[in-house]
């Protein structure tokens, strides 16, 4: 299997996540700071203020990834230790923490990826209404061209949000992930066109503060669903599906991406709910925002077949024999659907900016990390991404979630992500079984799946 010589074979973390450091050098709090302890929030009270201390031990990091052989890394910054309030004063200690870590990269071979959002909004901009707020669009947009202002000299791709649609449905829907909000349909809604706004206003903040021509994409999570079989009526069900609203779940696939690409609601979107999305022009403006790669989250995605009936049909036990420790399907030939359709649709380059298993990990009496599971989960994701590639979709790099095992959000630090096993007690690093495949796997560039 042959991927290109380009090819960026990564691995990715969130800021929130790993870096730990939350009252160091000046950083504000965020809302993964001092909500989570609270009763059922986050699993025996964990939450993000110390988590990997990748703040302290980022130089001992950036090592491992060059052991492991990795050619990029997708990082994101934290809102609040760049402006510890959101707006107002700027945190020159915060910024330099970023400046050593990028320089680092380069000098280790590793390209920088940066995400500018991932989920950990500064506290004091929540307690002003947060995405509700007409205000937050121009904080974020301030913030947004600092980084590319501070960064964009050694830092070519970015990425603006991450996951705009777990934003809306965990953190303003289901109240699952901060800021746990479990507002009404309407007002639910208006999050997700501010935050459309204020993608659209930084993207273009971004772009004219950046010091060099920079790339700028929107990571989303994938639902592309996986046709029974390769008819084309299967096909044609699936493709229907990955595009078409999800009744309240319309968002999924296109509510986002389409929307901040073309500077217009998709078409099925309008004719459900056209009395929920009748914006001012000046609002759709703002929004429109072309992009210049599509960033895809995948882990997992649902079968379907066109039934007897002639309509796409969801096929569910026992369809799906293995799972992850989060309870999600293991099905890696979401990857090659997701990669195809979107790219049908979108026609533009694709990432896998995250792709990973959260397993039980243990080290034996040796220290080792035997993580077989992984190692097969990364094998078969990567071989039907080959697939994808040596059909002409121009895929260009793969970024397994995630490097060090992390602060899982509400599951706080159960389920283990890594390719680094992170000892939180001691913050012992210790690579598993599988980062070494990875290691192998990126030295023959894909040949020895």
């Amino acid at each position: 299997m042959k991927f290109p010589k380009d090819f960026l074979w990564g691995s990715a973390t969130a800021a929130a996540q790993i870096e730990g450091g939350f009252d160091r050098d000046g950083r504000g709090p965020s809302i993964w700071d001092n909500i989570c302890p609270e009763e059922g929030r986050s699993l025996n009270g964990s939450d993000a203020r110390v988590t990997c201390e990748h703040y302290t031990h980022w130089r001992e990091d950036v090592a491992l990834m060059k052991e492991i052989g990795l050619k990029s890394y997708r990082f994101s910054i934290s809102w609040s230790r760049l402006y510890p309030d959101g707006f107002g004063a700027f945190n020159g200690k915060g910024a330099a923490f970023y400046d050593g870590l990028i320089d680092e990269l380069l000098a280790a071979g590793i390209e920088p990826m940066i995400t500018v959002y991932h989920w950990d909004m500064p506290e004091e901009v929540y307690k002003r209404g947060g995405w509700l707020n007409p205000d937050c669009a121009e904080w974020f947009a301030t913030y947004a061209a600092k980084v590319a202002e501070l960064y964009s000299d050694r830092v070519d791709k970015f990425i603006v949000i991450n996951e705009p649609e777990s934003i809306l449905e965990g953190g303003y829907n289901s109240g699952l992930l901060a800021p746990f909000e479990k507002l009404p349909f309407d007002r639910a809604l208006q999050v997700m066109h501010r935050l459309l706004i204020a993608h659209g206003d930084a993207v273009r903040a971004m772009r004219k503060a950046a010091k060099r021509s920079i790339q700028i994409g929107m990571a989303i999570v994938s639902d592309a669903y996986i046709p029974n079989t390769e008819q084309s009526e299967d096909i044609e069900a699936a493709r229907k599906l990955t595009f078409d609203k999800r009744g309240k779940n319309f968002y999924k696939n296109i509510g986002f991406f389409e929307t901040a690409h073309t500077g217009k609601y998709p078409d099925c979107i309008e004719k459900e709910y056209g009395s929920w999305f009748s914006h001012p022009e000046e609002d759709m403006k703002r929004i429109h925002a072309p992009l210049d790669f599509f960033a895809c989250n995948a882990y997992k995605a649902k079968r379907v077949r066109l039934n007897e009936r002639g309509e796409p049909e969801k096929m569910l036990y026992p369809y799906y024999t293995n799972y992850n420790a989060k309870g999600w399907p293991i099905t890696p030939e979401c990857v090659y659907w997701a990669a195809r359709f979107f790219y049908e649709k979108y026609r533009l380059p694709v990432y896998f900016t995250e792709n990973g298993i959260a397993t039980v990990d243990l080290p034996d009496d040796q220290g080792r990390v035997e993580d077989p599971a992984r190692i097969v989960y990364i094998k078969e994701h990567l071989r039907y991404i080959g697939r994808a590639i040596e059909e002409g979709i121009p895929v260009k790099g793969y970024y397994y979630w995630s490097f060090l095992d992390n602060y899982e959000w509400r599951m706080g630090f159960s389920a283990r992500f890594g390719l680094v096993y992170v000892d939180y007690a001691t913050q012992k690093r210790t690579l598993k079984r599988s980062a070494l495949r990875y290691k192998s796997i990126i030295e023959s560039n894909g040949e020895n799946l």
